[in-house]
């Protein structure tokens, strides 16, 4: 079984860190561009828009920028948003403290993260939390931001604006939370899952064990939740992610069947099929043309 630190799904200890994160002094902010392929092993594809900032020390983090795909130092008070589409790097070098968000079609993902210079590149957050998706208000500053390509007073003023929003939120979530344990395990499960789909060599032991809970209990919980096994969901999740990789971007079939879990291209591809009706080749064909 690979090793894997167990996370704390919590809203009311995730939130002073995304006040911290609201009360830094913000001077920089940097846009990773749509259309340029990262490199290096760090470099991941988002498909929806991702925003990192340190709280403490020093941050190293890749990025595209005047079509070249470069690296870069940032401190508390600097921010780093990928857009849509677009390639990001975390490099775990130094000691640092940070918050990532990623802004989901149908939640918003709320990442803490604490890095000791020395230790292993972590294999997920220390605590998290999964919010709605954002109020209309959040939404149109998200997508405003989303048109800059440089730091400004205004894309400043703008980020500032969406984290009181992100922490208003929270703030609601923990005051209305009349979740039932059950309700609590399931999202922390389906966090697990929906984060961690990529990892090829990852079983049903090792997602229980992130979660803190027995595979017995794991498999119990999804099969309540859903009416399917384990596997079966985790293979839709994957699956899912694929189809998104096919829409959103240029990379190759065997890329993507790898990113999304899948060992072996051949078995990928049947597996696609099966689920769509359609090859993945076939599947991207159908995305509309770029404007």
């Amino acid at each position: 079984m690979a090793y894997c630190h167990s996370m704390l799904n919590s809203g009311k200890q995730l939130l002073p860190c995304l006040r911290e994160a609201l009360a830094l002094n913000l001077t920089r902010i940097e846009f990773s561009e749509y259309g340029v392929e990262g490199t290096g092993s760090n470099a991941a594809w988002f498909g929806c828009p991702r925003l990192l900032m340190p709280l403490s020390g020093d941050k190293l983090m890749g990025y595209a920028k005047d079509g070249a795909f470069i690296t870069g130092t940032f401190v508390p008070g600097e921010a780093l948003l990928t857009h849509s589409g677009s390639f990001g790097s975390e490099e775990w070098v130094n000691t640092h403290r940070m918050i990532s968000v990623i802004f989901f079609h149908d939640y918003v993902r709320v990442l803490y993260i604490e890095h000791a210079a020395g230790d292993p590149r972590p294999d997920g957050p220390d605590i998290y939390y999964h919010l709605p998706p954002l109020i209309p208000g959040g939404g149109d500053i998200l997508h405003a931001l989303e048109r800059y390509d440089r730091s400004s007073p205004a894309s400043i003023a703008m980020l500032r604006a969406l984290l009181l929003i992100l922490v208003e939120m929270l703030e609601a979530e923990i005051g209305a939370e009349k979740r039932s344990p059950m309700d609590a395990q399931w999202r922390n499960i389906n966090g697990a899952i929906i984060m961690f789909c990529g990892r090829v060599n990852w079983g049903r032991g090792e997602y229980a064990e992130k979660c803190g809970i027995s595979p017995v209990m794991l498999s119990r919980i999804v099969k309540k939740r859903l009416n399917v096994g384990f596997c079966a969901y985790l293979a839709q999740v994957r699956l899912h992610y694929a189809a998104n990789l096919l829409v959103e971007s240029e990379m190759p079939v065997a890329k993507i069947a790898r990113l999304a879990g899948f060992r072996y291209p051949s078995y990928f591809i049947g597996r696609f099929r099966r689920a769509y009706g359609k090859t993945p080749q076939e599947y991207r064909l159908l995305r509309p043309p770029a404007e």
